[in-house]
């Protein structure tokens, strides 16, 4: 899980929200209304928006709330991990938002899930003779 993940405001220019992930090279970001978690936007589905489109609103009028999905997967900071991994999959979720009190306090992410899943498997099967096989 990344603790405390950055946020974005629905209202915000949706280009803010490309800024962001580029500046902290994230591909997911919490959207909040009025402070509260409302959704998640994730990078594919902002350049998408950005992109010109024949007839559609010009791209620079975009904020986040037009196009962040209003689903999002939350998860209790104290769920297990292995309840958060098989809510994504059964949801096809691309992120779980995790919240402590009903606050943001992180996210987990499918490179998350890889990373957790990595050092179990190390812790599991340690290598013979250190960490440097290829």
């Amino acid at each position: 899980m990344t603790a405390f993940p950055y946020a974005v405001a629905a209202d915000a220019p949706l280009v803010r929200a490309l800024e962001m992930m580029a500046e902290h090279d994230i591909r997911h970001l919490p959207v909040t209304r009025a402070g509260r978690l409302a959704s998640v936007v994730g990078r594919a589905e902002v350049a998408l928006a950005l992109e010109p489109h024949e007839g559609g609103v010009p791209p620079e009028r975009l904020t986040v709330g037009d196009v962040c999905s209003g689903e999002v997967y939350v998860v209790d900071v104290a769920t297990p991990l292995d309840q958060v991994l098989m809510g994504m999959a059964s949801r096809h979720a691309d992120c779980a938002v995790v919240v402590k009190e009903e606050r943001l306090a992180g996210i987990f992410t499918p490179t998350d899930a890889c990373r957790t899943f990595a050092e179990l498997l190390r812790e599991i099967f340690p290598l013979p003779g250190g960490d440097d096989a290829a």
